[in-house]
């Protein structure tokens, strides 16, 4: 009786362990789609149980579907017994909370044909970290960390503070950098087939500002030099105020 006990508890201990379609796939890297979307899993034969999921980073705009690619961790995960996971995303631009769910859908993939991990990290670039981030706030019962590289986690603020700057410094320049940074580029850059000033200067160098009327200064220093240089000034602008430590209450 004890014995057909026993039997009967490890036989289900074992089931558990079992993926949900049944037997576990061997060892090995795989690549195929789900739903269309590409996937790379890689898993070594001393697997210790642990799963990272790679997030890459933002591919620009474009039609299909984004591209899969392997963690630059990949070799180093491997030798260690850690298996990892990529998605190619099911379409191309910034759309993190489409590619969260595809990374969510990779990883229920991976459990049913080699079982359940121990733990799951998603290891995150550039977008990748965005992803990374609100995986880890909507989905804490899934993801035990991150490992964010350069992460874009201000997400649309951080694209919104490159084009006001690179807009700031195409009309001081004259050059069409908006041109070149895509879709909203064409949407923001010059539609002129031709540029008058073709110099990008570099006005910026180190002072100490000590108070406000070495702020007023300086201010002024820059105000004369692009109004000499590019016409811009205006005397109608509005202009920085001196401020001695004295007229500080």
């Amino acid at each position: 009786m004890r014995r057909s006990v026993l039997l009967a508890f490890i036989a289900l201990a074992l089931a558990l362990r079992l993926p949900f379609g049944g037997a576990a796939d061997p060892p090995g890297r795989y690549q195929g789609a789900l739903g269309g979307t590409p996937y790379l899993i890689n898993v070594p034969p001393d697997w210790n149980g642990g799963l990272v999921i790679f997030a890459h980073g933002y591919e620009g705009e474009g039609s299909g579907t984004g591209t899969v690619r392997s963690s630059s961790l990949d070799r180093h995960l491997a030798q260690r017994g850690y298996a990892w996971a990529a998605s190619g995303y099911r379409a191309w631009g910034y759309r993190p909370d489409w590619f969260l769910l595809d990374l969510l859908t990779l990883r229920a993939h991976f459990i049913n044909r080699f079982g359940q991990p121990r733990w799951t990290i998603i290891h995150g670039q550039s977008m990748g970290g965005h992803i990374g981030i609100a995986s880890l706030e909507l989905h804490p019962e899934i993801y035990q960390g991150a490992l964010i590289e350069c992460g874009v986690i201000d997400g649309v603020g951080l694209v919104d503070w490159r084009q006001a700057y690179t807009a700031a410094a195409e009309y001081f320049s004259g050059l069409p950098l908006l041109d070149k940074l895509g879709p909203i580029g064409e949407i923001l850059g010059s539609n002129s087939g031709s540029l008058q000033r073709t110099e990008l200067i570099i006005f910026i160098r180190p002072q100490i500002i000590r108070d406000g009327v070495d702020a007023h200064r300086i201010a002024e220093e820059l105000r004369a030099k692009l109004g000499n240089r590019y016409g811009t000034y205006e005397p109608s602008l509005p202009r920085v105020l001196p401020r001695t430590p004295d007229s500080v209450r």
